[in-house]
């Protein structure tokens, strides 16, 4: 799902609850708490809501001493089970962490445990990997490695219907597979299987002719990614070859995007920033070089809005997503390189092919838009995956994310990690991170009270999302939010499952869970005439404990469910994907 190249670099394709049976086992101590604490909450108040990561429920009105009291009594009658409800179910694991059967074409999805909202009318599309197969007995070693699938769901809802189709990107990575059945290329966390010294070194030649633009050097295994672009869409993941045009109906690959321009750079991400006219704005990453950050319209021209120049040349920070609005967009070199050696002759950098160097600190290169012009702040060390919303109050520049202290969740995602439930899940935090226009020009880093770079957004990171945060998204991109929906945590878990609906101003939560699923990246929709931030549904590919896959449907307001699609087959747990309307 990913990179490879060699002269510098490889690539990486890349990332209220149900009332199940482990709630119910509760419910008899909540009953009791609830006449105290205000009981389970149906709608919104004004009041502040907890949720209890030991009995699965959102409770209103109680103080912290009540709940801690209540999850001691709820753990130990819980201390005799065989296993925690919260773990992922081994049958959703199993098609989690699995492959898809077949492809499916326009083939009728079963509507279940509710409705369709009726103003719901369009396609779903989510990239994600198809199959962990790559011809050896143990397969791929990453979550990130699969090849891309991207999934359709046509929702109709005004008769309350569905369809589903999945296809493969055929992209070289994928068709030399099928035709041989073992891998072409690198994927982010499997080698290329080479047999003897001969054909490692002539790997390491096609590597290095390719990342110079003879031949392809690097794995197009588009995985990670799938937007809107002109009457198609694309297949992204993190190198320029692995860009694909796809046919919105049918699914079929069309060909890789050709972008007409002369621009070089083999490293992208697959996080482009769409403004609001249509214009696509991504970086490039060159080894030996540095960064690029481009304009890219409709005809697919780019244009360079400015250069920086890497920290470490021969070892370029690796970067799966950016934060930006139309004023400035921010590129966060973070002290995480890739090991060109790691990736040559594959041994093994701090974490996987990578090197955590945290004394290099982050730097923060903002750009303004308008000009081009650059600005450079020192922060401390951080990891992300995934930034959350870039907006400007004042002269201030406010950048939240869903941020890690150490890439430690890039090895914690190896599938042996993920498939055996044992290894809990690292901790991660969504954060604000602010940046504030000095009068000479430039920027400074706005710390936090204890001096830090980050600012916290809750004041109970345990009980407002279970120490975990990722995939996050709002409502009002490039402009100040209030609600952050993303994925958390119940724990304890290795993986994430549950869904959250945050307030940043009340610093509260509501969740959703369900004992034994894994859900998957919040997608927010807005009602067709949406009067607040939190007006619309959430959309998120679920993989129940029963091992079904299905498309959950929330309320994005109160976080409860509409209803369920069923895929009909069991559909791997994937990473992005867009809605468009009919």
């Amino acid at each position: 799902m990913f990179l490879v190249c060699l002269f510098v670099f490889i690539g990486y394709s890349s990332c209220c609850s149900s009332r199940s049976s482990d709630s119910i086992q509760s419910h008899n101590i909540m009953s009791s708490v609830s006449r105290t604490c205000g009981g389970y909450p149906h709608t919104l108040t004004n009041r502040k809501h907890y949720y209890n990561h030991t009995t699965n429920a959102v409770v209103v009105g109680c103080s912290q001493r009540t709940l801690r009291h209540v999850e001691k009594r709820v753990y130990r009658a819980r201390s005799n089970a065989h296993h925690a409800p919260s773990w992922p179910s081994e049958k959703a694991r199993q098609t989690a962490f699995g492959t898809t059967p077949v492809e499916q074409k326009n083939e009728q999805a079963v509507v279940k445990n509710g409705q369709v909202p009726s103003w719901l009318n369009g396609c779903f599309y989510r990239n994600g990997p198809g199959t962990f197969e790559n011809g050896t007995e143990k397969g791929m070693l990453h979550l990130f490695d699969g090849y891309g699938m991207v999934v359709k769901i046509d929702i109709q809802g005004k008769e309350n219907t569905a369809s589903i189709s999945n296809s493969f990107v055929k992209s070289n990575a994928y068709k030399e597979f099928k035709r041989n059945n073992k891998m072409e290329w690198r994927e982010f966390g499997t080698p290329k299987p080479v047999d003897g010294l001969g054909e490692r070194l002539g790997d390491v030649v096609r590597t290095i002719l390719g990342s110079v633009g003879v031949g392809q050097g690097t794995t197009d295994n588009a995985s990670v990614h799938v937007i809107p672009r002109g009457d198609g869409l694309w297949a992204m993941t993190e190198t320029v070859d692995g860009t694909f045009w796809i046919d919105r109906d049918t699914l079929e690959t069309k060909g890789t995007v050709e972008f007409q321009d002369d621009i070089d750079g083999t490293l992208t991400t697959a996080h482009p920033l769409v403004l609001d006219n249509g214009t696509l704005i991504n970086l490039l990453s060159i080894p030996g070089m540095g960064f690029i950050l481009f304009s890219c319209d409709e005809t697919n021209t780019r244009k360079k809005i400015a250069y920086i120049p890497h920290k470490r040349p021969m070892s370029p920070s690796w970067i799966h997503d950016f934060p930006g609005n139309s004023e400035y967009v921010v590129i966060p070199e973070m002290p995480f390189y890739f090991n060109l050696a790691s990736l040559m002759f594959g041994t093994k950098g701090t974490h996987l092919f990578l090197d955590w160097i945290p004394e290099d600190k982050t730097r923060l290169h903002v750009i303004e838009m308008a000009t081009g012009a650059v600005h450079t702040v020192q922060a401390d060390p951080f990891f992300v995956f995934h930034w959350a919303n870039t907006y400007t109050s004042g002269n201030q520049l406010h950048l939240d994310a869903t941020v890690y202290d150490t890439p430690d969740i890039v090895e914690h995602l190896l599938l042996d990690t993920i498939r055996n439930g044992s290894t809990e899940l690292p901790k991660s935090y969504l954060r604000r991170l602010t940046l504030e226009k000095m009068a000479g020009g430039g920027f400074s880093l706005v710390p936090a009270k204890d001096g830090s770079s980050w600012h916290t957004l809750s004041d109970d990171e345990t009980r407002d999302f279970g120490n975990f945060a990722d995939f996050p998204t709002v409502s009002t991109k490039g402009t100040r939010h209030r609600y952050v929906w993303m994925s958390a945590a119940v724990r304890p878990t290795n993986v994430t499952n549950a869904l959250v609906k945050f307030d940043t101003e009340t610093s509260s939560s509501l969740y959703w869970h369900e004992s034994g699923s894994l859900p998957g990246e919040p997608c927010f929709v807005p009602t067709p005439d949406s009067t607040g931030e939190d007006d619309g549904v959430i959309l998120s590919m679920l993989t129940e404990a029963s091992g079904e896959s299905c498309l959950l449907i929330l309320n994005a307001r109160d976080m409860k469910e509409h209803c369920r699609i069923s895929c009909n087959i069991p559909i791997p747990s994937g990473f992005h994907g867009s809605f468009i309307s009919h």
